[in-house]
């Protein structure tokens, strides 16, 4: 994966970017990144792609889940490197993830290095490709609708766009409005959140700005930018 080592970087520090940590390049003393939450260091991700933590470590949570999202990114240009190219005069940069009967997985990587991923129904003479679902950078969520367009997995086990919409706007009014709620309840929720801000994207703004965000901020202390 040496080819890749800067595309993977880069779409690393975009994840973990989002999740509200902070990262410090750095290139001395073996040190490639270092982590922060709230201003506290987290760790170090060393030149030899191993992670050095505190001695103390008391961000544990945090510290694995830094990591997973490293070997996730990792797992993503690995797969890409090994897909063969989807045989199609109209899209000559994708490169076929996996098919099952008339749906592919599909992924291209951009100029910046960024990969991004689509789902499609092949013709009926398997020359070309329609009903494209594109997921920008968004891995999980491609997959999850790949499962669901052929049959892998069932339609009537995942929530809609709908449905996920409004358990996020109750997670909000619950942070926001109940104030009886325990330590381990919010963190629950702001978890759940997350998982539903992962597939879509748009609800990080659009639902908090409904709902006055800078008032669920002060109670539930997301932490999102």
């Amino acid at each position: 994966m040496e080819q890749y080592k800067e595309q993977i970087q880069a779409a690393f520090i975009k994840e973990v970017c989002k999740k509200g940590y902070r990262v410090e390049l750095k290139h001395d003393k073996g040190q490639l990144m270092d982590f922060y939450k709230d201003n506290i260091y987290l760790g170090s991700l060393m030149l030899n792609e191993r992670f050095r933590f505190p001695e103390d470590i008391v961000f544990q949570n945090e510290i694995h889940e830094i990591m997973d999202m490293y070997e996730k990114t990792k797992a993503m240009y690995k797969q890409y490197a090994r897909a063969m190219p989807l045989f199609s005069q109209d899209l000559p940069n994708y490169r076929v993830l996996s098919e099952c009967g008339m749906v592919l997985l599909a992924v291209k990587m951009r100029q910046s290095g960024s990969l991004e991923f689509v789902t499609w129904n092949y013709d009926y003479d398997q020359k070309g490709v329609n009903q494209g679902n594109y997921f920008e950078d968004n891995f999980e969520a491609a997959k999850k609708d790949y499962a669901i367009r052929s049959g892998l997995m069932p339609g009537y086990q995942v929530f809609n766009k709908d449905e996920l919409k409004m358990i996020y706007q109750s997670c909000v009014f619950r942070g926001q409005y109940d104030g009886n709620i325990t330590w381990n309840e919010e963190m629950g929720l702001r978890k759940l959140m997350e998982k539903i801000e992962d597939g879509l994207p748009e609800l990080q703004d659009k639902m908090l700005d409904a709902v006055h965000q800078p008032d669920m901020e002060a109670t539930m202390d997301c932490g999102r930018e």
